[in-house]
């Protein structure tokens, strides 16, 4: 039996609890705040959050989730890649562009 686990921020595991239920699909919903319960993951997608956390926060956060992962995606909207130590396998460039900008990136990790 395949084990699913979603962690989120638990206003977001609140909603993804109410569809899943009426999917009827069975997954354990972890706060962020709570990772300690997960020994490993198998997959961390995360989409321009990570970008959008301070330095500090941003290498808090890898420092949990890295470490204890087997793949990484992100989506990244940021110019800048500093504090985003991973072992980064490649980086390629959003298309078609949703950032007036125009620097969103996939980074796949491991």
């Amino acid at each position: 039996m395949l084990f699913r686990s979603i962690v989120d921020l638990p206003n977001a595991n609140i909603l993804q609890s109410m569809f899943l239920k009426s999917q009827n699909i069975n997954c354990n919903l972890c706060s962020c705040f709570e990772l300690d319960k997960l020994s490993s993951y198998d997959l961390v997608i995360s989409n321009y959050c990570l970008a959008e956390l301070s330095l500090q926060n941003r290498k808090e956060y890898l420092n949990k989730i890295d470490v204890n992962c087997n793949k990484e995606f992100y989506i990244w909207n940021s110019d800048s890649l500093e504090g985003l130590n991973l072992d980064i396998y490649n980086i390629e460039i959003e298309r078609p562009q949703t950032n007036k900008r125009g620097y969103n990136k996939f980074i796949y990790s491991k």
